[in-house]
């Protein structure tokens, strides 16, 4: 979800200010400065209201840029993000990359993400300075694996490889009794007061046509007397346009689909989602689990079957709030585990 920290219990403005391209590739799109700067070229995605841009994107893009810098053969296995300072979508952002590591099967790759911001948007801050200068908003570890022998893992010892196991498991994805169509899409911001005045008609508020597609499913969290870390919620979601035979391009889509309304989403789970007064993205981790080969492309969201998303929250209080999740492809098996930690202010006692 990113920075957001200003009100969103009662928007104020209205339509959006820009138009992010609804084709994921188009909006991954980036320029080569040199080997380890890379800069955004498209509008990201800017809530009406939200003083900064979907997390999702600085997530996914970081991702794809930190891919450009590793080899075919190696896709995303891991990715550890902290959110730092609020962001503007009237600059892009500059992406730095650092090799931590190159090993023979996992590479890592540090990400620092920068915007020179200018000094009269950075003047209406309290923090504001006259001069315009680059701020850190967003850094990352990205970590890539080597592919291995389809469902194969290695047995190490005394350095060398002794031989290989067989194995094998990845949880089925939940059967839902709703089908993707029924469902309609997901809010832009998905709390009560928000979708009503996103609603009316006088506030002349429209909502884009988002490049990964994400149909919120109706009453699946548990029933209210259930303990919190028993309810659940879901979402499904595919591109809206072919997205590039690139398997790292595709992991980008899976992660900016796993920060959409992450924790509007845990606050609705937790029953305070009518009392939120501020809310803000701290960290966000993910796991992936993709196939075990690269002609495997079933973990792609692709254009034409659907991923789904599973979360739920098992811890809140003192001013935060855990969102945790699986995503499952178009085939059902689980591709990912996430966990994200953010600030939750909430009027009244949590």
């Amino acid at each position: 979800m990113g920075k957001l920290v200003d009100r969103v219990s009662k928007p104020s403005s209205s339509g959006n200010r820009h138009l992010p391209p609804s084709d994921f590739g188009a909006l991954m799109s980036i320029e080569k400065i040199n080997d380890n700067h890379y800069r955004s070229l498209k509008t990201p995605f800017k809530p009406a209201q939200a003083p900064g841009v979907f997390g999702g994107h600085l997530l996914a893009q970081s991702l794809y840029v930190a891919s450009k810098t590793v080899p075919r053969l190696y896709i995303c296995n891991n990715m550890q993000a902290q959110f730092l300072h609020g962001n503007t979508d009237s600059v892009p952002f500059h992406y730095l990359i650092e090799r931590v590591r190159d090993g023979s099967r996992y590479l890592v790759r540090s990400v620092r993400v920068f915007q020179y911001i200018p000094s009269h948007i950075r003047n209406s801050r309290p923090s504001g300075k006259s001069e315009d200068k680059a701020t850190l908003v967003f850094t990352a570890l990205v970590s890539f694996k080597k592919i291995e022998e389809p469902g194969q893992i290695v047995i190490v010892k005394d350095g060398e490889d002794e031989g290989f196991e067989k194995w094998s498991h990845r949880p089925p994805a939940p059967v839902l009794a709703i089908k993707p169509e029924e469902c309609s899409s997901a809010p832009d911001i998905d709390i009560p007061k928000w979708i009503e005045w996103a609603s009316d008609e006088s506030n002349q508020y429209i909502q884009i046509q988002h490049a990964i597609d994400v149909r919120k499913v109706p009453h699946t969290y548990a029933r209210q007397e259930e303990e919190f870390a028993s309810r659940k919620m879901y979402h499904y979601y595919k591109s809206v346009t072919k997205i590039d035979d690139d398997p790292n391009l595709h992991l980008s889509a899976h992660i900016y689909a796993s920060d959409r309304n992450s924790l509007f989403i845990a606050s609705r789970i937790i029953g305070k989602a009518d009392s939120i007064e501020q809310v803000t993205s701290l960290t966000h981790a993910i796991v992936f689990f993709p196939p075990s080969s690269l002609d495997n492309k079933s973990f792609a969201p692709a254009d034409d079957g659907w991923s789904l998303m599973e979360s739920w929250t098992g811890r809140s209080g003192d001013g935060r709030i855990l969102y945790s999740g699986r995503l499952y492809d178009e085939q059902g098996c689980m591709i990912a585990e996430f966990l994200q930690d953010g600030m939750a202010i909430f009027s009244g006692k949590l």
